[in-house]
């Protein structure tokens, strides 16, 4: 269960698929990643954009996996 506060979020739903995919066509694993960590720094840096997300990604190195982000 996602704690997302409106459906304002699709982006971030579209990010996660977008690196989980390439992730995934690279190495043959899934893994699921936080999609509620972009949610939460949506309102600071993230411009409520995919493309942003995904810059945002890059400029740290990666995002947090589903299990381990609270």
């Amino acid at each position: 269960m996602y704690k997302l506060d409106n459906m304002d979020s699709c982006w971030a739903f579209v990010a996660m698929a977008t690196v989980e995919s390439a992730h995934y066509i690279k190495t043959e694993h899934l893994v699921p990643l936080s999609k509620q960590q972009l949610v939460d720094y949506a309102d600071i840096a993230l411009n409520h954009t995919s493309r942003r997300a995904l810059e945002w990604i890059a400029e740290n190195d990666g995002i947090t996996m589903q299990l381990d982000y609270p």
